[in-house]
C-alpha cells in the first residue's frame, strides 16, 4: 500500500493510471484488517474488490475542486483528462458498482433486513446526490457525499451476518 502511494507521488498521479495507486491502497485495507484479527485469513475477494472501486471513486471526487488548478500546473492524471464531468460520471458510476457488489456478494434478496434495506437505499441516494452536488459545480460537498454513500455501503456490508461469519 506504501509502495502504491509512492508510485502515484513519483510520477503516477500525472498519467492515465493515476486510479490505480488508489485501487490498490483501498483494496489492501481490508486484507490488513482481516489479517490482523484473531483467527486471521484473506478478505473475500470481492471485499476487496469494493474497496478498491471505493479509492477509485474516492480519486475522482477527491480532484475535482482542484481540476482547473491542477490543469494550469500541467498534471494529466485520468480525472484531468476526463474533465469535471466525466470524472463525476465515472465516480458515481464505480459508486454504484461498489453498491452492486456489496448486494450481490450478501445476497441480500434472499432475506434481507429492514435495515439492510434502508441503508442500502440510502447509499443510492447519496450517490444520486453525489451527481446532484457535482452537476452543480459544489465538489467538495459531492467529495463529503462520496464519503457518506462509502460509509452507507460499508453498514449495509456490516449488517449482513453472512459477513460477520467470514
Amino acid at each position: 500500500a506504501v509502495s502504491s502511494a509512492w508510485a502515484y507521488n513519483a510520477g503516477l498521479k500525472g498519467t492515465v493510471l493515476s486510479w490505480a495507486p488508489y485501487a490498490v491502497s483501498f483494496g489492501l485495507l481490508p486484507a490488513f484488517v482481516w489479517l490482523a484479527t484473531p483467527g486471521g485469513g484473506a478478505p473475500p475477494p470481492w471485499i476487496v474488490a469494493g474497496a478498491s472501486l471505493l479509492g477509485v471513486a474516492g480519486h475522482l471526487m477527491n480532484v475535482l475542486p482542484d481540476l482547473e488548478r491542477d490543469v494550469g500546473a500541467g498534471y494529466r492524471g485520468l480525472p484531468h483528462r476526463l474533465g469535471s464531468r466525466g470524472s463525476l460520471i465515472l465516480a458515481c458510476l464505480v459508486l454504484a458498482a461498489m453498491l452492486a457488489v456489496v448486494l450481490i456478494f450478501i445476497r441480500i434478496w434472499d432475506d434481507p433486513s429492514f435495515g439492510q434495506v434502508t441503508v442500502a437505499a440510502a447509499a443510492a441516494a447519496l450517490v444520486v446526490a453525489v451527481a446532484w452536488s457535482g452537476l452543480r459545480e459544489r465538489h467538495r460537498l459531492g467529495f463529503l457525499l462520496t464519503i457518506a454513500a462509502a460509509a452507507a455501503i460499508v453498514v449495509t456490508l456490516v449488517l449482513s451476518p453472512e459477513t460477520l461469519r467470514t
